[in-house]
């Protein structure tokens, strides 16, 4: 379980693909009903945010998109990803 408060989260952008040319993320803590994005900062294959938990428990979401220097591009969105809390 996730702290509230900031919590370091850690995405890794790699496989058959071109250099990464665009990634963004967005959380949701209400299952996905509206979506907050989120700065990620980047470090080779890594992007990390800090996303800032209520206080409280509940479930984060998280919304991703990514697209190389071809223009491809790939979303993945995954509700209830993990719990935060006390």
């Amino acid at each position: 379980m996730a702290p509230s408060g900031a919590f370091p989260l850690t995405s890794r952008v790699g496989g058959n693909t071109g250099a990464v040319s665009a990634f963004e993320l967005a959380i949701s803590h209400d299952d996905g009903k509206t979506w907050q994005p989120t700065p990620v900062t980047q470090a080779g294959d890594a992007y990390t945010a800090q996303p800032e938990h209520p206080s409280g428990n509940g479930f984060v979401s998280l919304r991703s998109a990514a697209t190389d220097a071809s223009g491809n591009s790939v979303r993945q969105t995954v509700l209830r990803a993990y719990q935060f809390g006390q």
